[in-house]
């Protein structure tokens, strides 16, 4: 899924929650602390979306993974090898 329509789908989500958070509070008198904590868990939904996964960027080819057995390891598959604490790889010998 590209960047726009990951984006997209959040604000859908917003726009479909504070809806229905309306829509609930007109059928049935919801108080306004409710509401407003209906709005905050939405928010709060919004930020956990918005938080970029794990991931573990090599230092010597700059690629990017998002593998968690990469970042538990400390891994290149581009390089095929590992990061030392030096943040240089060494090559596996396969």
């Amino acid at each position: 899924m590209n960047t726009r329509s990951w984006l997209e789908d959040i604000y859908l989500n917003i726009c479909c929650r504070l809806r229905w958070a309306i829509d609930y509070q007109r059928i049935t008198s919801l108080q306004e602390s409710e509401l407003i904590d209906e709005i905050i868990r939405g928010m709060k939904a919004l930020k956990e979306a918005l938080t970029p996964p794990p991931s573990i960027t090599c230092p010597v080819c700059g690629k990017t993974s998002y593998n968690p057995n990469d970042i538990i390891n400390n891994f290149c598959g581009n390089c095929q090898g590992w990061l030392n604490a030096d943040g240089k790889i060494m090559i596996s010998d396969t």
